[in-house]
């Protein structure tokens, strides 16, 4: 069976209809009647919901479809997650998202597969029973259609044959009925069937040339003589004539039963034959009617007349599929009746004209708590909250079929109201559309999504890092403050291991050991140093905790952040600024117990030569020498006194810039010149090498103070060789420096020489004096100018200090200052 495959527009709306219902009674995305063309499926009707992803008409190969395994196996077929299953890997299904299949195979009335009808789920479904449950009455219901279909279209070609092909034949009768009394042919045109048929008989016997008309006739028709009983009532009926269709209907030949009575071919009449048959003389008039006939097994549609005054015919022809069908199609409609009535889910027939209530399921009436008669004199604006016109609106779209699904709230008999989901589909009832409304309580559902919504709110908005990971730790949410401390965006983290935050601070032991803990369903607590998606890095307060099922099942891990890495930074810098001030009171302590022996060494030193020099008793030349003794501990008293001085102006922070233009090899040069008596006295070598030829322009004299230094402490740690000035410049910067070749200064110590009341010979011997303010100072100008200082040098092998000045042209000056 098969070929094309013309089903009336009535069929497909039923069809469609009925795959509405199951879709929206247990919310499945997709239900649909497939059809099998040899190599193919074709979608043939479908359920009306967003997420279904089939059209009707669209054509799919059938290798790889589940639809393959129900048609080829003549069975149905459970899929309850594709993706757990290596068979259904390429299924064409799988890849539009349907990885749940339940489907039944739908037959031809003579055993031929029709196609499937199926539903599919997006998530994983073990479809219950009451869903299977409701499949199967479906496919009933369908295969009961096909089966109708085919019946009727066979039927109705037999009709068609006779009223195309014989009724111009039949026509050219009636212009011979000239020769019929007028009475009798207007008893004849009550019915024109009847009037047909008898007019034929009669012209068929004065005439030959009907009577090929008579026997072609795709009706039976048989001519009888009545046999009346002593009472006058028709009891049995002679048979006179009869046409080869009727032949074929009885399985006699004519010439087997000519001159025979009805009874005595077929004893097991059903007595209402007899008594229409009487009808006919009785009433003078033709019968039409349907009835079974027991001998045969079969209905018929017969027409019953008189002829002559004792001839009488009956045309008739077998209906038997027609009643079949009919039959069908009311226990498809009980079934369909059976569904609305006695579902758990709420339903309701609504006329869109006036929003009436036409019909209500059991459980309507349980939900809405209303009596029935009283609910189905109701309309839907007395049990819903919107206004309306803004219903009225709503139903429009529903009729029209531009929108489906609804979100209501509606009153109930006790006066709650309740957020109710409605699905809609249009039917046809008795030529009426009406609007086919299943309703879902969603109240708890609202209340619950209300409830995730606002901790949702909550998590989302959070100022602490928020992420959720599952029991391998991938992660599977992360809320925005995490992507605004990490710098990567929610669909970079999702699915991606926390992993991607390692710094590599912390070792695998470490890990290791937190997940020990969360994974014995303990919450773990403590700090992390996270690397960020541009490779910075942030420290992190966090709290990782275990998510609990109702089976105390660990199903997730949740972790809550905070970015500390500024706190930790304060921290550090309060550590460091406590241990710097401990090491300073001890500095100080040292440096005190310094300067007492210091300031002691040149006073005494003063003291004793000036007394000395008092005496009357020494000569010129020993005066001499004394007071030469007293000059050189005045200027190390000077020289220690000035120092602690500046220092004082630059932490008061009164020591002031003055820019002016010079050239840098001047400035060299001149230093030179100042220094070279010192430098003699110690047979040491000092020039300088500069290539910045231009005006520079900076403070001179903060420059000169810093180079003062430098070269007084180099002059005193160098017996032998030279030093060396440099200049260049770089990019707006003057590099200046002062290389020696004295002692040195160990690596360790390359920053502490900077630190105030810091000694260099703290680090060597301890033989050459001084107070530890010089290096301090000049790092304390050089920073005020906005340069940096720093040594290049090694124990032995002489020392190189370096620093940098900006060169700040004159407009900057003029803003900055």
């Amino acid at each position: 069976m098969g070929g094309d495959l013309l089903f009336p527009e009535f069929i497909f709306t039923k069809w469609q209809e009925l795959l509405d219902l199951l879709s929206l009674t247990f919310n499945l995305p997709a239900t649909l009647i497939m059809h099998a063309n040899e190599d193919s499926m074709e979608v043939f009707a479908r359920s009306i919901n967003p997420e279904n992803p089939y059209r009707v008409g669209d054509s799919e190969k059938m290798a790889g479809l589940y639809c393959e395994t129900v048609v080829k196996s003549e069975s149905s077929l459970l899929v309850a997650n594709a993706l757990t299953d290596l068979d259904w890997v390429d299924n064409p299904d799988v890849k539009l998202g349907m990885i749940a299949y339940l489907g039944f195979p739908l037959m031809y009335p003579n055993g031929d597969v029709f196609g499937t009808i199926c539903t599919l789920d997006k998530k994983e479904n073990h479809f219950t029973k009451q869903i299977q449950e409701f499949l199967i009455k479906l496919k009933e219901i369908v295969e009961l259609d096909i089966a109708a279909y085919y019946s009727y279209e066979g039927a109705k070609n037999k009709v068609d044959h006779i009223s195309s092909d014989q009724l111009d034949h039949l026509s050219q009768v009636e212009r011979t009925m000239v020769n019929i009394e007028p009475n009798r042919q207007k008893e004849y045109y009550k019915n024109s069937n009847t009037y047909t048929t008898a007019m034929s008989i009669d012209l068929m016997e004065e005439d030959n040339k009907y009577k090929a008309l008579f026997s072609s006739m795709n009706s039976g028709l048989v001519v009888y003589e009545p046999i009346f009983d002593q009472n006058g009532n028709l009891c049995d009926a002679r048979y006179l004539d009869m046409n080869t269709r009727n032949e074929e209907l009885i399985g006699h030949k004519k010439e087997e039963i000519i001159g025979k009575t009805l009874l005595e071919v077929f004893p097991k009449t059903d007595a209402i034959w007899i008594s229409n048959f009487d009808q006919v003389f009785k009433k003078k008039i033709p019968i039409n009617f349907e009835s079974y006939y027991s001998p045969l097994g079969k209905y018929f549609s017969v027409s019953a007349f008189l002829i002559e005054e004792n001839v009488f015919a009956f045309s008739f022809h077998d209906i038997s599929e027609h009643v079949i069908v009919k039959q069908r199609l009311i226990d498809s409609e009980k079934k369909y009746k059976t569904l609305f009535n006695h579902s758990n889910t709420v339903m309701m027939l609504v006329d869109p004209k006036d929003s009436s209530i036409v019909d209500a399921n059991a459980s309507a009436i349980k939900f809405y708590g209303f009596p029935k008669k009283d609910l189905l004199s109701m309309k839907m604006i007395d049990i819903n909250n919107m206004t309306k016109e803004a219903l009225q609106h709503e139903i429009d779209l529903a009729v029209k079929k531009k929108k489906n699904h609804f979100q209501l709230k509606h009153r109930l008999a006790s006066g709650d109201v309740r957020d109710v989901e409605v699905y809609t589909g249009t039917l046809i009832s008795d030529g009426k559309t009406l609007l086919h409304s299943v309703i879902h309580d969603v109240t708890d559902r609202c209340l619950a999504l209300e409830k995730v919504n606002r901790l949702s709110m909550v998590v989302e908005q959070s100022p602490v890092a928020i992420m959720m990971t599952d029991i391998s730790g991938n992660i599977s949410y992360c809320n925005a403050k995490l992507c605004e401390y990490t710098g990567y965006s929610v669909d970079e983290m999702i699915g991606q291991n926390p992993s991607i935050l390692k710094s590599g601070k912390f070792s695998k032991k470490t890990y290791s050991k937190i997940w020990r803990t969360i994974l014995s369903g303990r919450k773990w607590k403590g700090e992390f140093y996270n690397k960020k998606k541009d490779g910075s890095f942030y420290w992190e307060s966090a709290t990782i905790a275990p998510i609990k099922n109702a089976k105390n099942e660990i199903v997730n891990f949740i972790k809550m952040g905070e970015d500390i890495t500024e706190r930790k930074r304060l921290e550090n810098q309060l550590l460091q600024s406590k241990l710097k001030a401990e090491e300073s009171d001890m500095l100080k302590s040292l440096f005190l117990a310094n300067l007492s022996h210091e300031l002691r060494t040149p006073l005494n030193g003063i003291m004793g030569f000036t007394n000395l020099m008092l005496s009357d008793d020494i000569s010129d030349k020993e005066r001499k020498e004394y007071g030469a003794f007293v000059e050189s501990s005045g200027n190390q008293l000077l020289t220690m006194m000035d120092g602690i001085l500046k220092l004082s102006v630059i932490e008061a922070g009164e020591m002031s810039v003055k820019y002016s233009s010079f050239r840098v090899n001047d400035l060299l040069n001149e230093i030179v010149n100042y220094y070279a008596k010192d430098i003699a006295n110690k047979k040491l070598n000092l020039h300088w090498d500069c290539d910045c030829q231009s005006l520079v322009r900076s403070d001179k004299k903060r420059i000169r103070q810093v180079f003062d230094i430098l070269i007084q402490n180099a002059i005193k740690f160098t017996e032998k060789g030279g030093i060396v000035l440099a200049a260049e410049c770089n990019n707006n910067m003057l590099v200046l420096s002062v290389k020696d070749t004295g002692i040195g200064i160990a690596a360790e110590n390359h920053t502490k020489v900077f630190e105030r009341f810091r000694q260099v010979d703290d680090y060597s011997t301890r033989e050459f004096g001084g107070t530890g303010l010089g290096l301090a100072l000049s790092k304390e100008i050089v920073t005020l100018l906005g340069g940096e200082i720093w040594i290049e040098s090694e124990v032995g092998k002489g020392a190189k200090f370096i620093f940098t000045i900006p060169n700040v042209d004159k407009n900057e000056h003029e803003h900055l200052s």
